[in-house]
């Protein structure tokens, strides 16, 4: 193990909701009560459904994150969020986060600041397309227009509402163009996840999307700053 360095990770909702392996199911009770029967409804927490033998990545992952949880838990690893993928996390299905079968339970996750803040520039009303649409199309946004449109004083006038470093890092911009490049259009959150790592001098940027993953070891020329990597990849780091 590597104990002189605690590693830094931005943890993908993807890793939060395969750390749940309970769900809440309704079952029905019943209590004799004198010469009646009464009949009522309980939620019971139950162990989710078993993966299929196909599946063999996925589970290794969740394997790995068992230990991924106790690591952060003793301070070996240090778990962030910021608020785009909390977003992210409760527009999805929110799984039973404080459950006893949640592998990352009572792990500390620590808050960065978006790379940037998109609702800088445009509204986002608070609805659930909205929300889940709003970096995609703020990445989309930035790859599309050309920089003399920045450079308009009703734009500069916005952007400089931003906290002075947001306004850095939009100002280098072009890196998140660099790490979207040959990204689907749903696929530009995790370039925006990687940057927000990036520009947060986070180490790792925790998935369990294998095809991120792959994209960004064998296909991008970006070389992020904060690699997408697997709970068991970062086992294997941690181990070396």
């Amino acid at each position: 193990m590597r104990p002189d360095k605690n590693i830094k990770v931005l943890v993908d909702t993807s890793v939060v909701r395969d750390a749940i392996t309970t769900e809440i199911k309704k079952e029905f009770r019943e209590i004799q009560w004198g010469p009646t029967t009464h009949r009522y409804e309980v939620e019971v927490e139950h162990p989710k459904e078993a993966f299929s033998d196909t599946e063999h990545w996925r589970i290794n992952q969740i394997l790995a994150l068992s230990e991924t949880g106790q690591l952060a838990r003793t301070g070996h690893i240090i778990a962030f969020t910021y608020l785009g993928l909390d977003f992210e996390y409760w527009l999805g299905r929110p799984g039973l986060i404080n459950g006893t079968g949640n592998l990352l339970r009572d792990v500390d996750m620590q808050t960065v600041d978006p790379a940037f803040d998109p609702s800088y520039l445009f509204p986002i009303a608070f609805n659930r397309e909205n929300l889940k649409q709003a970096i995609p199309n703020f990445v989309d946004l930035v790859i599309r227009t050309p920089d003399s449109f920045w450079d308009a004083p009703e734009i500069k006038n916005q952007l400089a509402a931003a906290p002075e470093i947001q306004q850095k890092n939009f100002q280098n911009r072009s890196r998140l163009i660099e790490l979207s490049e040959g990204l689907s259009f749903e696929q530009y959150k995790d370039a925006f996840h990687i940057w927000t790592a990036e520009v947060n001098g986070l180490d790792y940027f925790l998935t369990n999307d294998r095809k991120i993953i792959n994209f960004f070891h064998l296909t991008s020329k970006a070389e992020p700053k904060a690699y997408p990597i697997s709970p068991h990849m970062l086992i294997n780091i941690i181990h070396q």
